[in-house]
């Protein structure tokens, strides 16, 4: 197993995971960008938006939404 997939269970009592906290949208994109067979230990991988909405079952303004989230709690 790819030791940079791993997801900790500290990522719902971390700072990520409580400023996420009511925005379920993003915790599912966050979660499937940290776990997503497309990842590299870098952090850098191609992911087009329709594959996102297909794997994590998101709309696209859905996934626009919680990718500006992300942003803002400095995540992605």
């Amino acid at each position: 197993m790819r030791d940079f997939s791993k997801l900790s269970s500290k990522f719902w009592i971390g700072k990520t995971g409580k400023e996420l906290r009511g925005h379920k949208d993003a915790q599912i994109l966050a979660l499937y960008l940290i776990s997503s067979p497309n990842a590299t230990s870098l952090g850098l991988y191609y992911l087009p938006m329709s594959q996102m909405s297909h794997e994590t079952g998101l709309t696209e303004n859905e996934i626009k939404t919680s990718l500006t989230k992300l942003q803002q709690t400095d995540f992605a």
